[in-house]
């Protein structure tokens, strides 16, 4: 496999892997433990439902930091396994 296929298949499955733990710990779960960043919305910064919604924001209590941890820890070793064999 070329490098550009490497690349777009780990892009992909990051965002299937934020998608699915969006999903997994619902939109009540997910206010409570990120916060998301206050600014307006103008034409240059929307965003769609997707975005919106795979949008975790900034940690701000211990599981959003954990979660957080194992975002980088898995982007981190994934990037290096499949990227630089």
């Amino acid at each position: 496999m070329d490098i550009v296929t490497r690349v777009f298949l780990l892009v992909s499955s990051w965002l299937i892997m934020v998608a699915l733990t969006v999903f997994v710990i619902g939109l009540e779960r997910k206010h409570a433990w990120f916060r998301q960043r206050d600014q307006t919305k103008s034409f240059l910064n929307r965003r769609g439902f997707v975005g919106e919604y795979i949008h975790l924001g900034y940690p701000r209590t211990r599981q959003g930091w954990v979660i957080w941890s194992i975002f980088m820890l898995v982007i981190i070793l994934s990037t290096y396994l499949l990227i630089f064999p």
